[in-house]
Formats: C-alpha cells, sequence, structure tokens
C-alpha cells in the first residue's frame, strides 16, 4: 500500500465515514501542519532573529495558509471543479482578510490584556481558523457539494 492509499483509507476511515467528514478530517490534517510551521516561523522569528511578534506573525501565518492551501487542494479537496489558480486567488483573499483579522486581535490581545505573544497567537489561530474553515468550506471549495 502506498502512502497515499494509506492517508486515504485512514482519512476515510476505510472508506465508511461521510464525504463531509473525510474533507473535515483532511482540512485538520492540512491545518494542523500548517499550524505547526506558522507557530514555528513565529516563535524562530521573534526568539532568534528578534523580529517584531506582528511582522513574525504575518510571516507565520503566509507560511502556514500556503502550506494548507497546497494540501488542501491536492489532498482533502482534489475533487473540487475550480481550478487552481481561481481556488488560489479565492483562498488568497479569505486569508487576507483573515491576516489582518490576526494581527489587530494579536496586538490587541497581548498590548491590552497583556499577554503573552505565543498564548496569544494560540488563541486567536482558534477563533481564525474557524472563520477561514467555514469560509473556504463554503466558497473556495464550495463547488463540492
Amino acid at each position: 500500500m502506498t502512502p497515499r492509499e494509506f492517508l486515504n483509507k485512514a482519512t476515510s476511515l476505510n472508506g465508511h465515514a461521510s464525504r463531509q467528514v473525510t474533507e473535515l478530517f483532511r482540512y485538520s490534517t492540512a491545518g494542523t501542519t500548517a499550524a505547526i510551521l506558522d507557530f514555528t516561523v513565529l516563535i524562530a522569528l521573534v526568539e532568534i532573529f528578534h523580529v517584531n511578534y506582528l511582522y513574525a506573525a504575518a510571516i507565520g501565518f503566509i507560511v502556514g495558509t500556503t502550506t494548507s492551501f497546497t494540501i488542501d487542494k491536492k489532498g482533502g479537496f482534489k475533487a473540487t471543479k475550480r481550478g487552481f489558480k481561481q481556488g488560489l486567488l479565492i483562498f488568497a483573499t479569505f486569508s487576507g482578510i483573515c491576516l489582518i483579522l490576526t494581527i489587530f486581535t494579536l496586538k490587541f490581545v497581548v498590548e491590552n490584556l497583556e499577554m503573552n505573544y505565543i498564548i496569544a497567537k494560540f488563541l486567536v489561530a482558534i477563533i481564525i481558523s474557524i472563520l477561514n474553515f467555514a469560509l473556504n468550506y463554503n466558497i473556495t471549495f464550495g463547488d463540492l457539494k
């Protein structure tokens, strides 16, 4: 069994899960990978290279969302009829909105609530991920329905 076949079986519970559950599981897997990259870039830029946490958060977000889109398009939502370029444009638009919300919310939480930037980023990421999932599931990859 190839790694791709294994992942297909694992994420669809050997073909027993509904399409929606399979897509959610695959989206979550891509999201987890993206989040790990996002946080790794954020922490490395702040702690090692002394980049401002807001700039580092923006760069990490871009790295993470680009990775997420690639994984989602190639695996999680590969049956979408929308072309790669059109899907990327829509995804980038939503990601831009989510990036702006992330930066402003992160700045507010860190500076006004005096929370550590890593903890604040974690909390903000949860909220923004839900919004990003809803937008992308229903619109970017929504032609699956």
